[in-house]
């Protein structure tokens, strides 16, 4: 796209342009993500308890791991029925709910639904 650029019509740049940017927005994330993990196993992260939606939290998380979950053909459900907030420091829950969705990613054989 970027050689091509000023020949390509501009619905193949719409096209390419939509295939680029979620896993743009996936890689960025997960940067943000190694970054705040990396901070704090140098204990350069100060404990901020708040209350926050953990379903949200978890929604964030499948949908940034969905490419990995399509690659291996794992299919995840999340049976949580209500809206739960709970009053915790929500960069470390992260941290900890990403680390065990992407084991439990590894860790999986392919074709296996999970809940």
């Amino acid at each position: 796209m970027n050689l091509k650029y000023d020949n390509l019509p501009d619905e193949k740049k719409r096209r390419y342009a939509k295939v680029i940017y979620s896993p743009s927005k996936n890689i960025y994330t997960l940067l943000e993500n190694l970054l705040q993990w990396a901070r704090t196993r140098t204990n350069k992260i100060a404990f901020e308890p708040l209350s926050f939606n953990i379903n949200k939290l978890l929604e964030k998380n499948i949908i940034l791991l969905n490419e990995n979950l399509t690659d291996k053909k794992i299919n995840v459900k999340k049976e949580i029925q209500e809206s739960y907030d709970v009053y915790a420091d929500p960069d470390m829950i992260n941290t900890v709910i990403r680390n065990l969705l992407t084991n439990a990613i590894k860790f999986t054989n392919p074709g296996v639904i999970s809940s």
